[in-house]
């Protein structure tokens, strides 16, 4: 019986050294299936695995390799490509192999700011919203939402998220300036379009800015540097921020009944 008590031990241990001492390919959470790679530039690709791996990326014919620093950290560039696809990317590490299928190259655009930016295709957009969504057939737009988290301390990585690609039933969860954009671009360009969408209605210009560069500027610095990281306050700080956009956003939509009511016409009668 203590043998196989301390066997089990052992094996504990093992499967322990292994997590903690093992290679972990991981790319960064922009990567995967569907997604477009940006043409006609040596296009990074990055991630994390264990120190001192060596790595190969494969990708529309052609070899790319790299070698992980000690905190496990690594980036290569691919060589310049022309707009085309559907490849598949494959990343080879020591242990591991990770594989993204139907990748395409052509244009990659970010599109970022407040509401304006962020107000999708299914929010109603306008008049001809409707047949726009149902014509929204194009397999070559591929779009990817990043999530909406704040942190008082920069993060190396985003939550993952899929890469969708754009038809009538996907289109309603995507930005409908992106929408737009990407369908004229598509037909003129005759390319694959890929738009990383990064908004949030009612965001300050300070909070897309790095904490470093803030404190560079007179107006700022102050400020940043007495700005208190601990995680129980910012937390507290950022629900009360969620708080007054939830507010602005039932004022915005409650304001839609008196535009309905025809409120802003000189004629109207507001003795109710």
């Amino acid at each position: 019986m203590k043998a196989i008590f301390y066997l089990f031990n052992i094996i504990i241990l093992l499967l322990c050294f292994i997590n903690l001492n093992g290679q972990d390919l991981k790319l960064a959470s922009i990567f995967g299936d569907n997604m477009v790679i940006q043409q006609g530039i040596n296009a990074p690709v990055w991630g994390w695995s264990g120190p001192g791996s060596r790595l190969k990326i494969e990708f529309a014919g052609t070899e790319s390799y790299a070698i992980t620093d000690e905190s496990g950290r690594w980036m290569t560039r691919m060589p310049v490509l022309n707009a085309g696809g559907p490849y598949k990317m494959k990343i080879t590490g020591p242990d591991d192999t990770i594989t993204f299928s139907n990748v395409m190259t052509g244009e990659v655009w970010l599109a970022s700011g407040q509401s304006n930016m962020e107000w999708t295709m299914g929010s109603g957009v306008g008049p001809n919203t409707n047949a726009d969504i149902a014509e929204a057939n194009y397999p070559e737009i591929r779009f990817y939402n990043v999530p909406k988290k704040t942190s008082s301390v920069p993060v190396r990585d985003t939550e993952k998220q899929n890469w969708t690609i754009c038809s009538p039933e996907t289109v309603k969860s995507l930005s409908a300036v992106s929408y737009f954009f990407a369908r004229e671009l598509c037909k003129h360009k005759n390319v694959a379009v890929g738009i990383i969408s990064s908004s949030w209605g009612a965001t300050s210009a300070e909070a897309w800015i790095s904490s470093e560069m803030l404190a560079t500027h007179p107006d700022f610095r102050e400020r940043v540097l007495s700005m208190d990281t601990d995680t129980a306050k910012w937390n507290s700080y950022v629900r009360n921020c969620l708080k007054a956009e939830q507010d602005r956003e039932t004022i915005a939509r409650t304001s839609r009944i008196g535009i309905e009511e025809g409120v802003m016409d000189p004629g109207y009668d507001d003795s109710g």
